[in-house]
């Protein structure tokens, strides 16, 4: 007979436990922020206006006419070998060690990479620094593999190096273990 008094509260996982349910439109991911108008960097949407949408729907014909359906699908496994190649190859000055391509991973975009990046180094407890404000969908998977965050106070220049040498210095008295450091990239 099937149970069907079934709780899934039951089987989550202590990471979801902590974090809870949430919504789409609540911000309890957020680091608090001691800045009186703090930037939501939860979702990007870009203004209507500023979208190149001739440019785009060129680019796609193009695209779609060639034959080169690859270009539309997301990269799968390690990414594609050719590149890892490039990266591996100490000529190009990317790396001076001595790998194979296999120990280098792409990924899409930062949301996987922090997933995996968390779910390899993180242990309950570990911290993580990241500029503030910083992405709620970082936070969020950060949180979910309960670890720590400790925000950076951000410069012109980016990280605060000074507070950065501070927490290290603060956290190696404490035996406080820091697996990483969480940058936005800002061309």
């Amino acid at each position: 007979m099937i149970d069907t008094n079934f709780d899934v509260i039951k089987i989550l996982s202590a990471g979801a436990t902590a974090l809870g349910a949430g919504a789409e439109t609540e911000s309890r991911w957020e680091i608090p922020s001691a800045h009186p108008d703090p930037i939501d960097l939860a979702v990007g949407m870009p203004v209507p206006e500023r979208i190149p949408m001739a440019s785009l729907a060129n680019h796609f014909s193009n695209v779609l006419s060639s034959g080169r359906y690859g270009e539309m699908e997301y990269e799968y496994g390690r990414g594609k070998i050719d590149l890892r190649e490039l990266l591996n190859d100490p000529n190009n000055g990317f790396t001076s060690l001595s790998q194979t391509p296999d120990n280098f991973i792409l990924f899409n975009g930062g949301s996987g990479c922090m997933e995996s990046f968390c779910a390899t180094f993180l242990n309950p407890g570990d911290i993580v620094l990241v500029e503030g404000p910083s992405f709620s969908g970082t936070v969020e998977t950060i949180l979910k593999y309960q670890g720590k965050i400790i925000e950076v106070p951000m410069t012109a220049e980016g990280m605060s190096y000074q507070a950065i040498e501070e927490i290290v210095a603060k956290c190696g008295r404490s035996g406080e273990v820091i697996k990483g450091i969480y940058t936005i990239d800002d061309f």
